[in-house]
């Protein structure tokens, strides 16, 4: 007699074998491996069509990783940084490029490109939300982690009387 718990175990047999995929029980996260199997058959795929050339550096594009690949809106860009000429590259050296938690040297490898916001407030894509902490303790009279900040109230100067 089967309660169709057979079915789901072979499943997960199958998808054991695959090298390409990381099987974990349900509810379990792990951390990104940045696609380390798609990085090394990118790899392996130059070294074979390079064959008795040096040529074994990885072209920009050729490795995708899944976040990548799976993502419409292009949001997700992977490559080499070391390469002058990839994209990553390029995005890392604008000045929105940021990372969480940045100050504390923990040199994380996932880096972020700060919202474009509209400064022009009578164009009908502005909001009136601040993009730094700087903006928001001169908004709201406050610090963000608790304290009172010195800084401005909107449209009051400071230790003006209400």
């Amino acid at each position: 007699m089967d309660d169709g718990e057979g079915d789901v175990d072979w499943d997960l047999i199958k998808l054991s074998k695959n090298p390409d995929v990381s099987v974990r029980m349900r509810g379990v996260m792990e951390k990104c491996s940045y696609c380390v199997q798609r990085i090394q058959r990118g790899k392996i795929e130059q070294k074979v069509e390079a064959r008795d050339s040096d040529n074994v550096k990885v072209p920009d594009g050729k490795i995708k990783t899944a976040c990548e690949q799976a993502c419409p809106a292009e949001a997700i860009t992977f490559g080499d940084i070391s390469d002058e000429g990839s994209r990553v590259y390029r995005l890392k050296r604008q000045n929105r490029n940021y990372s969480v938690l940045g100050f504390l040297d923990t040199r994380p490898r996932t880096t972020y490109l700060a919202k474009l916001r509209n400064p022009n407030a009578k164009m009908p894509d502005y909001y009136d939300i601040p993009n730094s902490v700087t903006e928001y303790n001169e908004i709201n009279n406050g610090d963000v982690f608790g304290g009172v900040s010195h800084g401005k109230v909107k449209g009051q100067e400071k230790g003006a009387a209400h």
